[in-house]
């Protein structure tokens, strides 16, 4: 792209008409024979038009790779800032305002998208959002794949949210991530420093010893231990003490506990307390689905 064809791109991207940007300083003819390339700008000409775009002239002046360079140069602080400050979703903006994703070729950008998409997806797990979760998920696993930068942890939490919340939906179906050839000893080496995924893991594994950050996904663990070996009246009753915590349950965990509880009704022959749970489970998970 020549000068005249990216001063022609930023006014339009601005919407400014030829006159709007010409001023009072350069005539609008002059502008066109510029942005179709029949006349070279003088330098006096090009910072007037740059302040006028609010561009720097370097930026006009630069090449593809200078030009990506300059863009992120301008915004690498914010971004930063907002990363560091765990701003993921402004933190994301800012990244995508570099360019569309196939122009964004900076591998620390990457990474950093890879960071906030899968932070997102925690924060939609907890506002029980599966279906935007499950996109950010994705969306994780793109950015990370496409970074060369080590993002093996990422790819590994991707991986074990995914395989949770797969069982919820068959529609629940990745993109970017081939979940047949998907190791699950590796990753849950990488996951277990996440706080959700530690979870997940220990739940899969039946593993009380893992630290969780929720006494209610302790005593899911445990009841979950106790249907495996068929102690169902004392799994019965720890899931119901669950239930009476103080704590704001997520709905991926109200769910599983609901399900949890009607197996066990079932198996102690409990059949009205059975229908009760069986209908809470659909509700709930209707409603993280929706």
């Amino acid at each position: 792209m020549n000068i005249g064809e990216k001063i022609k791109k930023l006014r339009l991207e601005k919407m400014m008409t030829q006159a709007e940007l010409s001023g009072d300083q350069v005539t609008r003819n002059m502008l066109s024979l510029i942005e179709k390339g029949k006349a070279i700008p003088s330098l006096q000409t090009l910072n007037y038009l740059a302040s006028r775009l609010k561009v720097s002239t370097a930026f006009l002046l630069a090449n593809e790779h200078e030009e990506r360079m300059l863009v992120k140069y301008s915004k690498i602080a914010d971004i930063r800032l907002a990363y560091k400050n765990k701003n993921y979703r402004i933190c994301m903006d800012l990244c995508k305002r570099l360019g569309r994703n196939s122009e964004i070729k900076d591998d620390e950008i990457k990474l950093i998208m890879a960071e906030c998409a899968l932070n997102i997806a925690k924060d939609e797990i907890y506002s029980d959002r599966i279906r935007m979760a499950w996109l950010y998920i994705d969306e994780a696993v793109m950015y990370a794949t496409e970074t060369t930068y080590m993002a093996d942890h990422i790819i590994a939490c991707a991986g074990i949210m995914f395989d949770y919340l797969g069982a919820l939906s068959p529609s629940l179906v990745p993109e970017n991530m081939d979940m047949d050839s998907f190791l699950w000893e590796e990753a849950k080496v990488l996951g277990k420093n996440d706080a959700l995924c530690r979870y997940f893991i220990a739940l899969k594994e039946l593993d009380s010893a893992f630290k969780l950050d929720s006494e209610a996904q302790s005593m899911h663990v445990e009841s979950r231990k106790l249907i495996e070996s068929g102690e169902y009246d004392k799994a019965y009753n720890v899931l119901n003490d669950a239930l009476k915590l103080d704590e704001i349950l997520p709905g991926v965990l109200l769910y599983n506990i609901f399900a949890d509880l009607e197996e066990c009704c079932r198996q102690l022959g409990n059949q009205k307390n059975t229908r009760l749970y069986t209908d809470q489970k659909v509700t709930q998970l209707e409603r993280i689905l929706s």
